[in-house]
């Protein structure tokens, strides 16, 4: 592997980590001053409905700009709208602050949503084809290490820091793998193709509707992320909390042991293909 495919993973791993302290630091927030299961289950699910919205408009963007371009651009957003939330989570919580928050959220996940699937296209043009799945199979091993990581220290690290302090961490974490992507120069040239915009939306869905295999993966995807998201967020915390009686701290060592558990299983799955 290439030295600029560490880059790459080093900025994938920071990007990751600080979504996880972020994500973390907002549940705990809403649920602390809302006292609502529901309410603090909806920041995982207003992520995934938001990053799914930015998978939709890839393709006009696809073919327009590189795709490292459009990672480094993404990194600026998302740490601008953390200085935004910060504003916020300094204000006395009201019904507007509460909306101002989902409505950040949101924009800060479909970014992410950007930096997620433009880095599959950075790697392509990284290695050769005869690595790819090598690529990305050690980027998944590395991505899946680190999230074990941030979900087992991330409730260490809000137990002893206030919210505000922890979106600090993920701004500092954002401009590290803003500043890896600076190293990274994407092969290849982007042309703006004749397809008109509408076009450009439709091939995705024409190619799920001719693929049914396809089609019913991506539906078992979407409900496994919907129940995942929702269970590792606001419900093992309410668990903790309320059943436990513990500290953010055992939220993260709940939440770490899923992505072990994760680890684990896709080892076994690799041997047993092998």
């Amino acid at each position: 592997m290439t030295q600029r495919f560490y880059f790459l993973a080093a900025s994938q791993v920071t990007t990751n980590l600080g979504f996880v302290v972020y994500t973390m630091a907002l549940t705990s927030y809403i649920k602390q001053n809302t006292g609502s299961t529901a309410l603090a289950s909806m920041i995982t699910m207003t992520s995934l409905i938001a990053r799914l919205l930015s998978g939709l408009s890839v393709p006009l963007l696809a073919d327009t700009y590189k795709s490292i371009y459009i990672m480094r651009s993404v990194q600026v957003m998302q740490i601008g709208m953390l200085a935004g939330l910060y504003v916020l989570l300094t204000q006395e919580f009201t019904v507007t602050v509460l909306t101002m928050c989902f409505i950040i959220i949101g924009i800060i996940s479909f970014f992410n949503g950007f930096f997620s699937i433009f880095k599959t296209s950075v790697v392509g043009s990284l290695v050769g084809k005869s690595q790819r799945m090598q690529a990305n199979s050690l980027l998944s091993t590395i991505d899946q290490t680190f999230l074990f990581a941030g979900w087992s220290l991330g409730g260490l690290v809000l137990s002893l820091t206030e919210f505000t302090q922890s979106l600090f961490i993920t701004a500092g974490l954002l401009l590290i793998s803003f500043v890896c992507l600076l190293f990274i120069k994407e092969a290849g040239t982007y042309k703006q193709t004749q397809k008109r915009s509408a076009a450009k939306l439709m091939e995705g869905w024409r190619f799920l509707w001719i693929h049914k295999r396809i089609r019913a993966l991506v539906i078992m995807d979407i409900i496994e992320s919907l129940v995942g998201t929702i269970w590792i967020g606001a419900i093992t915390l309410s668990f903790v909390k309320e059943v436990l009686e513990k500290g953010e701290a055992w939220w993260g060592y709940i939440n770490g042991a899923y992505y072990f558990g994760s680890i684990v299983g896709g080892i076994i799955v690799y041997r047993i293909l092998l």
